[in-house]
């Protein structure tokens, strides 16, 4: 009896490790299990390239900056319109005066002005109003 149950668990782990060998022929085990797609494709991070300021357009003047304006709101001031970077800007609080060399353009983007500490920067003209 003993050769028996020793003869049978040997045959049972031989057709127990045959059965995984006929993964993937066709079998209709397999029929149901999902295939890789032959077209995959990876998305990759690409590292963000900063653009080129568009070139605003400003008007600069070489007069003297006699006009007086008041900012009409908080208003940004930058040192050059074609490098709008962070560490050349600033902000013109509203209700502060600025100085314009003649009179305000309203078709400028930007225009050159004397801000209240005495620096000459750009700034949005039809942020400000003539001052009273």
């Amino acid at each position: 009896m003993k050769r028996f149950a020793l003869l049978s668990g040997a045959l049972g782990a031989c057709v127990f490790a045959g059965g995984c060998q006929v993964s993937g022929t066709g079998a209709a085990a397999d029929a149901n299990r999902p295939r890789p797609a032959a077209n995959a494709s990876v998305t990759v991070d690409q590292p963000r390239i900063a653009q080129p300021a568009a070139q605003a357009s400003a008007s600069v003047s070489a007069g003297n900056f006699d006009r007086s304006y008041e900012a009409a709101l908080d208003t940004p001031w930058v040192s050059s319109p074609n490098n709008v970077s962070s560490a050349n800007q600033g902000t013109v609080r509203r209700g502060d005066r600025v100085q314009f060399s003649g009179d305000v353009r309203s078709d400028a983007t930007w225009q050159e002005a004397k801000l209240p500490d005495g620096s000459v920067h750009y700034v949005h003209p039809s942020d400000f109003r003539a001052a009273p």
